[in-house]
């Protein structure tokens, strides 16, 4: 269950020929790991940083784990 949803900055990436503007979201959630029915990864920041590359376009929400 969302325990906080927080809506994070607007941000734009600019690729060769597209513009995204993006909107993210913070989400808390209460015991995910228990009620993971979909084989998601839950990963905390430190290790996403060491094993997982993270798209150029969402690099901008990369300082939001970190917080």
């Amino acid at each position: 269950m969302p325990v906080r949803i927080e809506e994070l900055p607007a941000a734009k990436h600019i690729f060769s020929h597209v513009e995204w503007h993006m909107i993210g979201y913070k989400v808390r959630v209460d015991e995910l790991e228990k009620t993971n029915r979909k084989n998601f990864l839950f990963i905390h920041p430190e290790e996403i940083e060491k094993k997982y590359p993270i798209p150029s376009a969402f690099e901008k929400y990369m300082k939001e784990l970190r917080a």
